[in-house]
């Protein structure tokens, strides 16, 4: 299936290899492997991300891929990443500590 970045996505994207080439020539190669890693993901299986997205749009879903989120909706002929985002800050889920099935 097609994927195709929104410009949110786009801009994001180039914020961050920016950001990273201007400190580490690697870890802008890798942040560009990870986006590459996430279209080839979502292209062969685009029902694969969590539907719980930070994304507001029904029937929005997430990609969690190596310390990033990749949020995207899927129409009938492409994927659209709407949003990309660190996830390095992004707090937990709230845990019930009181399960006792641990």
């Amino acid at each position: 299936m097609k994927v195709t970045l929104s410009g949110n996505a786009r801009a994001y994207i180039k914020q961050e290899t920016q950001y990273l080439r201007d400190r580490s020539a690697s870890g802008a190669a890798a942040f560009r492997e990870i986006v590459l890693d996430a279209r080839a993901i979502l292209a062969r299986h685009p029902d694969s991300g969590l539907t719980q997205s930070a994304i507001t749009l029904v029937g929005a879903r997430r990609l969690v891929l190596r310390g990033y989120h990749f949020d995207y909706d899927v129409t009938d002929d492409a994927v659209v990443i709407l949003a990309v985002r660190s996830s390095v800050n992004t707090p937990s889920p709230d845990l019930d500590d009181t399960d006792d099935d641990a």
